[in-house]
């Protein structure tokens, strides 16, 4: 998780409006196996309130 959450967090968390990064911060509170799924495996573990997010993360990793 470090490494898919790192990355993407050195690439963009110094452009992100406050409330996506309090989004983001809310996110990293997840346990990583629940995080995991939804980042690799959305169809298994939905994103709910994190989906534009988890999106975000999917598409800058290639897995969209």
């Amino acid at each position: 998780m470090d490494w898919l959450l790192g990355r993407f967090a050195d690439a963009h968390v110094s452009a992100m409006p406050v409330q996506q990064l309090d989004e983001f911060e809310r996110l990293l509170e997840l346990p990583d196996p629940l995080l995991q799924d939804m980042i690799v495996y959305p169809e298994i573990a939905p994103a709910g309130e994190f989906t534009a997010l988890v999106g975000k993360l999917r598409t800058f990793h290639g897995l969209e």
